[in-house]
C-alpha cells in the first residue's frame, strides 16, 4: 500500500512528521475523527520510536541492536500513520485545512459538485456574557467535533424573539444574524429587545458554496435559547435523580 501521506525515508525529517502528525491528533482527537484512545496510542508509538532513535543515534549507545530497536519502532509507527492517513484522507467530515496541518493531501474532489447536505446543523447554546450570547454547532454525525460536513460552506444563523408566556417563536418569524465558519459564535445580544422584556430564540441551517444549482441549503435546526437550555439542564437532572433513587431502591431491596 502506497504511503498516505508522503512519508520522509531519512529518520530526522520522519521524526519531526510524525511529531506534526501524532501531537496535532492528541490536541483534538475527535477533529480527525479519533478517540482518545487511537490518539494515546499513536503518541506512545512515537515517543517508542524517539527514544529508540536517541539511543541509536548516540555514540555511546549505537549498536547494531539499537538500530534494529529504531527500526522496529519506526515500523510500527509509520505503519499506524499510514492507516489512520488513509482514513482521514476520504473522510469529508474533516476539513482539507486540517488535513493539510499534520500532511495528509486532501482529494482531489475539484470535478464533483459540492452538494450541501441536508441534515440540519446541531445548535447549542452555550451562556450568555454581559452584551453576548455564545453559540455552537456540529454536524449530527459528528456531535463533538466542530467540523463542518462536506458541501457545507458555512452555517446561517437566524433569530426571532419572544416575551414570558409567549408561544416560542417559529423560523418563519426569524431574522437572519450573520453567517459563520467557526463552530464557536459570538452573537452580540439586541439590547432594544432585552430592554423589552423578550428574549432570543436562534435558528441555524447549513450553507453551500455558490457552484451549486437551486436551493443549497440545509433543514432547519431545532430551535435554542436560554431558556430552552436551562428547561434541557432540569430535564437531565430530574433524570439523574430519577435514576439516583431507582439505584438507591434496588439496593435496599
Amino acid at each position: 500500500m502506497a504511503a498516505e501521506p508522503n512519508i520522509p525515508r531519512a529518520d530526522g525529517k520522519f521524526q519531526l512528521f510524525a511529531e506534526a502528525f501524532c501531537n496535532n491528533i492528541s490536541a483534538d482527537p475527535a477533529r480527525y475523527m479519533m478517540v482518545p484512545a487511537e490518539a494515546a496510542s499513536l503518541m506512545r508509538w512515537f515517543n517508542e520510536f524517539n527514544a529508540a532513535l536517541k539511543t541509536a543515534r548516540s555514540p555511546g549507545t549505537r549498536t547494531r541492536g539499537a538500530i534494529a530497536n529504531k527500526d522496529d519502532a519506526r515500523s510500527i509507527l509509520e505503519d499506524a500513520i499510514r492507516k489512520q492517513a488513509a482514513f482521514i484522507k476520504i473522510n469529508d467530515g474533516i476539513t482539507d485545512g486540517d488535513k493539510l496541518g499534520i500532511g495528509v493531501q486532501p482529494r482531489n474532489v475539484s470535478h464533483h459538485k459540492r452538494v450541501c447536505p441536508n441534515t440540519p446543523p446541531l445548535l447549542k447554546f452555550i451562556g450568555s456574557l454581559p452584551g453576548i450570547d455564545e453559540l455552537r454547532y456540529h454536524h449530527t454525525n459528528t456531535p463533538t467535533s466542530p467540523a463542518r460536513p462536506y458541501g457545507a460552506a458555512r452555517l446561517e444563523l437566524w433569530v426571532a424573539y419572544s416575551g414570558p408566556g409567549e408561544p416560542r417563536p417559529k423560523v418563519s418569524e426569524a431574522r437572519p444574524v450573520g453567517s459563520f465558519t467557526k463552530s464557536k459564535m459570538l452573537v452580540s445580544q439586541d439590547f432594544d429587545m432585552l430592554a423589552r422584556g423578550l428574549r432570543p430564540t436562534y435558528y441555524a441551517r447549513w450553507a453551500g458554496y455558490n457552484d451549486n444549482k437551486g436551493p443549497n441549503v440545509s433543514e432547519w435546526s431545532l430551535p435554542v435559547s436560554m431558556v430552552l437550555a436551562i428547561k434541557a439542564l432540569r430535564k437531565q437532572k430530574q433524570a439523574n435523580d430519577d435514576r439516583a433513587a431507582d439505584a438507591s431502591l434496588k439496593m435496599t431491596a
